[in-house]
């Protein structure tokens, strides 16, 4: 096990893996693969668990944050092993570090997507938005406890590239910018506006002539949503 992040100057998440079955014996598939995600003290080196994963459940910590209670938390992604070399979807969700643990000597897991929902999440610095996408060249805007769902950016097939997915993204430090990339190199930054779950996207990338004509015209065929430009290189997503 090695630290994936900390959660102050002592005390760190590691994620567990074991390639043997819940009795010991050895496991030849990854239907007989676990792992699990645990909190490492440095001085005393000791391990408290956070999830108990059943054979064939791979828990993976991604990142430590607060909740909007100021709660520290960690969030997650979670893969169940199918038929032998099939993996089903990916579930992601958050475990609050504060809750203390159940019978089976976890921290009960907070799932936020249901299986195969999301590709990727990410969650703002200040833990009040999450934003994911399904793989389809969009990106979702919610809150943790999943209300608040709409669409925030839609990929415009401007330049012929045959794939909208979209890499995980990344968020500024103060929280007010998401970066993300396209499978066409092209890289965009979601502005976050004063008011929560409003975003503006801009193209940061040498531009592809049409590109916000293109994606007003991709928004256009989205019901609800009115894209308002502010300026030749960025749209606002209002609240609908």
């Amino acid at each position: 096990a090695s630290p994936v992040a900390w959660v102050d100057e002592t005390t760190a998440i590691v994620r567990l893996v074991s390639y043997a079955h819940k009795d010991g014996t050895a496991a030849y598939s990854e239907r007989g693969y676990f792992s699990d995600i645990a909190l490492w003290d440095e001085p005393t080196c000791e391990l408290e668990m956070l999830t108990n994963a059943e054979e064939g459940e791979f828990y993976e910590p991604m990142a430590v944050f607060k909740l909007p209670s100021g709660e520290p938390a960690v969030a997650y992604s979670l893969q169940r092993a199918g038929y032998p070399g099939f993996m089903a979807p990916l579930t992601f969700g958050y475990i609050p570090l504060s809750t203390p643990p159940d019978g089976r000597g976890n921290r009960n897991p907070v799932a936020i997507t249901s299986p195969g929902e999301a590709r990727w999440v990410s969650w703002a610095p200040d833990g009040r938005t999450v934003l994911y996408s399904p793989g389809d060249g969009t990106v979702m805007s919610m809150r943790p406890d999943r209300t608040g769902k709409q669409l925030v950016f839609h990929l415009p097939n401007v330049s012929g590239w045959p794939s909208h997915e979209l890499s995980p993204g990344s968020w500024a430090r103060d929280g007010k910018s998401f970066y993300l990339r396209a499978a066409d190199d092209s890289l965009w930054i979601l502005h976050r506006a004063p008011t929560p779950c409003l975003f503006a996207a801009s193209e940061h990338s040498p531009p592809t002539p049409g590109t916000v004509s293109g994606l007003r015209q991709a928004l256009a065929g989205v019901d609800g949503i009115r894209p308002r430009p502010q300026d030749a290189g960025s749209l606002v997503f209002p609240r609908v």
